[in-house]
């Protein structure tokens, strides 16, 4: 409960609701069941008889439960029933506690009782129950555990002695913690009779409701976001829901008009019918909160016997008079204007927050999830429950959307369908709603292996599973059936051959990676075949523009530009000339790359054994872990200036052997 709350959030028992029966508009339904709600009149005729409550519950306060009689609230109230539920809301304002034990034992007012407070803390006493422990402990010592009735009141005076008590107060302590000698105290702020009223309705609807098997609601014209807000709050409180536009609209509008809602528990979708009354009345109670105008009814078994709840304007009224007193709303923790926030959770908000169907749900998700933060999902990001799907008659929130964006073209937006253990009548609606969408939606089905003939010929990319989604198959399935490689490469073609003519903003270095990402490519992708084919067989292109430097591809590092292929060629013939050997190991190189302020450092010590070769050097392998770097001959990757500072290099070193 809701600490704010002014009433206790739970029904009232059966037996103390007041409700009555009459018969449906429908021939051969239900009966309906109607709660006697304090709305409207109702209220009004029952105003002064809440204000005596509430006094009677004033006046009484300080006195011992056995010495309160509630059958004078029952003749205040007019109604046995009645007072039993206002006792119930009351509770939480005014509640029978027990005595504190040394509080009664200070106010006994005799002049032994701080000599009796004295032994009793040096005896370790300060509780009933520890003072009747003391008391059988004695008789089991000095009567061998039984004093026969006769005796009883000199065993207590013997005791009262030694503790420096009255035979009658120790008797009154001995109990003091009966559930006959709590006393009533106010523990919260007396209610209004509006505030009673409201925290009334509520319960009495609540008792009702637990008792739900399944509702159909009505919403009146909502637009995508209350759809996705009515679902995810029927999600939160554990209930399966189905939509369909009402049947009046079905010839024309897709939006705009009157949505159905099918509430029912999970099992029904998987199994036989069973009961989920706790979640239908936190569920129906926060959307009456959310959405005023919500109608529609309730099936509900009251005695074993099926009956119809309707859920008009007087329903709605109730509720609406909970919410203005400040009432909790029926889950018991979020107030009722929290409820649209919480209705709209993102799937980028913490696991704990995504509501699911079914733990294959739930992993696939989060298995998506960390194939993205991996950087494994080749572009594509997932979202749990997107907006809702609408065409002709059919309403659809399907379970995940999959979006990919890529520079240059619009996002795709591929929605994701889970079909899993159903039971044959769900599936055959789903079915049914699913080819109501074939043609006007991108979508794909993840269907359980055994249920694959009931969805295979569908227009929909069909992934089965038999236990668990693989992720990475979804990814391959969308990959190919949605963002196929000729259309992907066609359009990556055009957004490169952008990146060379700009070339001259174009940094040092792009590395592969950021290039790949860039035009929305995937490690299969051949970009180095694309990069030919923008470039012509020499691998290099000039800008447009009037700088003509030339930018060359190398595989594995990136789009080179040649001042920076330059530097690291500094770098490299610096450590080379540096060493004391004729050809130092490749790691002598890479640390001085590492140590040097080129940009892209560490990526091009990563892949130094394939830079190398394109700067004029040679490495040579003598195992898997050792390897030396020497210069190429004369007329390799080397550049002029650096052909020359070799040429020094050879002159000084035969004019030394030439000496020696």
């Amino acid at each position: 409960m809701n600490a704010d709350s002014p009433f206790p959030t739970m029904p009232f028992p059966l037996t103390d609701l007041r409700r009555t029966y009459g018969r449906s508009g429908r021939a051969g339904g239900p009966p309906d069941v109607r709660p006697y709600l304090l709305v409207g009149s109702e209220l009004a005729a029952q105003r002064a008889r809440l204000n005596a409550a509430v006094e009677w519950y004033e006046r009484h306060c300080g006195s011992v439960r056995n010495g309160v009689d509630f059958d004078a609230l029952a003749q205040l109230a007019g109604d046995y029933r009645l007072a039993r539920c206002l006792a119930a809301c009351l509770q939480s304002s005014y509640r029978f506690e027990p005595q504190r034990f040394d509080e009664t034992l200070a106010a006994l007012g005799n002049g032994a009782s701080r000599a009796a407070r004295l032994r009793l803390s040096e005896l370790g006493i300060t509780t009933s129950s520890a003072l009747r422990l003391h008391v059988f402990e004695a008789i089991s010592r000095d009567a061998g555990g039984f004093v026969a009735p006769e005796r009883r009141a000199a065993a207590l005076a013997a005791l009262a002695t030694e503790l420096g008590l009255r035979p009658d107060d120790l008797d009154h302590l001995l109990w003091l913690d009966a559930d006959a000698h709590h006393r009533l105290r106010r523990v919260a702020p007396a209610p209004t009779p509006e505030a009673l009223a409201a925290g009334y309705n509520r319960r009495a609807l609540e008792t009702l409701l637990s008792r739900t098997l399944s509702a159909d609601l009505v919403l009146r014209r909502p637009d995508g976001t209350a759809i996705k807000r009515f679902y995810f709050l029927a999600k939160r409180h554990g209930l399966l829901c189905d939509l369909e536009l009402a049947g009046h609209q079905r010839s024309g509008a897709a939006a705009g008009g009157n949505v159905i809602a099918h509430l029912f528990g999970p099992l029904e979708a998987i199994g036989p019918r069973t009961r989920h009354g706790d979640r239908f009345a936190g569920a129906i109670l926060a959307l009456l909160c959310t959405i005023p105008d919500l109608a529609g009814r309730a099936r509900v078994l009251v005695n074993e016997r099926e009956y119809l709840l309707r859920i008009d304007a007087r329903v709605a009224e109730s509720i609406r008079s909970a919410r203005a007193a400040g009432v909790d709303d029926a889950d018991g923790n979020v107030a009722a204007d929290d409820a649209p926030a919480a209705a709209t959770v993102q799937p980028a908000a913490a696991a704990g927050e995504v509501q699911f169907d079914s733990e294959v749900e739930a992993r696939l998700y989060t298995t998506l999830r960390g194939m993205e933060a991996r950087g494994d999902a080749h572009g594509w990001r997932v979202e749990r429950e997107p907006e809702p799907l609408i065409h002709g008659a059919a309403v659809v929130v399907p379970d995940f959307a999959m979006a990919k964006a890529s520079v240059g073209r619009p996002e795709t937006r591929i929605f994701v369908e889970v079909v899993g253990f159903w039971t044959p009548a769900y599936r055959q609606r789903k079915r049914q709603k699913l080819a109501a969408l074939a043609g006007c939606v991108q979508l794909a089905l993840v269907v359980q292996e055994q249920l694959m003939p009931d969805f295979q010929d569908l227009p929909f990319p069909v992934l089965p599973y038999r236990q668990r989604v693989s992720a990475f198959e979804l990814i391959r399935l969308l990959d190919s059936t949605f963002d196929g490689p000729e259309a992907r490469l066609e359009t990556a073609k055009t957004q490169l051959a952008g990146i060379l003519d700009s070339l001259d903003d174009c940094p040092s270095l792009l590395p592969e990676d950021g290039l790949r990402h860039a035009l929305g490519l995937t490690t299969a992708d051949d970009l180095q075949g694309l990069f030919a084919a923008v470039t012509g067989e020499t691998g290099t292109r000039e800008p447009a523009a009037g700088d003509r430097t030339v930018y060359k591809w190398l595989p594995g590092i990136g789009l080179c530009g040649p001042g920076w292929l330059e530097e690291v060629q500094r770098v490299c013939l610096a450590a080379v000339e540096r060493s004391e050997t004729a050809a130092p190991v490749l790691d002598v190189v890479r640390s001085a790359i590492v140590a040097s302020e080129l940009p892209h450092a560490t990526h091009a010590a990563e892949r130094l054994d394939v830079l190398l070769p394109h700067l004029g050097f040679e490495i040579t392998w003598h195992s898997l872990f050792d390897a030396t770097v020497r210069l190429q001959e004369r007329g390799s990757g080397l550049t002029a200036e650096t052909q020359r500072r070799r040429e020094g290099a050879e002159k000084t070193k035969r004019g030394a052997e030439f000496a020696d």
